[in-house]
């Protein structure tokens, strides 16, 4: 088992390295704002700000947990014991606010609609934390 306070501290410490300001209410999930040196938020070239949402996740056990379930259907090699939840608030100039540069998500042509992307759901480490925030910045800032 994780001593989440430990992790919380440290992901929260790797986010701020990059740029973000923390708030976290629990350990399990914090909120992170993309701010520059005086604490406004940065903006892309297309005029967006950027927020987020990370959360550890872990496998409650039994044979319907969503890791059983995705171990069961072939879309992970083994199940899983923790990963990260990542969702993403992007406001535009106007002031909507969407869900993009998720590595998390993937739309599905096929079926028309989004779907997990279990390329990038990945075990709750910190070096997974840091590889997911890089991820959400090369796409925001790209």
């Amino acid at each position: 088992m994780k001593d989440l306070s430990v992790l919380a501290k440290n992901v929260d410490a790797i986010a701020e390295s990059l740029g973000f300001k923390v708030k976290r209410q629990v350990e399990r999930t914090a909120f992170y704002y993309y701010v520059d040196g005086n604490g406004n938020d940065t903006l892309n070239s297309k005029g967006e700000k950027l927020c987020l949402s990370m959360s550890f996740c872990d496998d409650p056990g039994g044979k319907c947990s969503l890791p059983a379930l995705w171990h069961k259907h072939g879309f992970t090699k083994e199940r899983i014991k923790d990963w990260w939840s990542l969702d993403t608030f992007v406001t535009d100039s106007e002031g909507k606010c969407i869900g993009a540069y998720d590595p998390t998500w993937k739309f599905n042509y096929l079926t028309g609609r989004r779907e997990i992307n279990f390329d990038w759901l990945l075990p709750a480490t910190e070096e997974n934390f840091k590889k997911l925030l890089d991820e959400v910045l090369s796409r925001f800032n790209g």
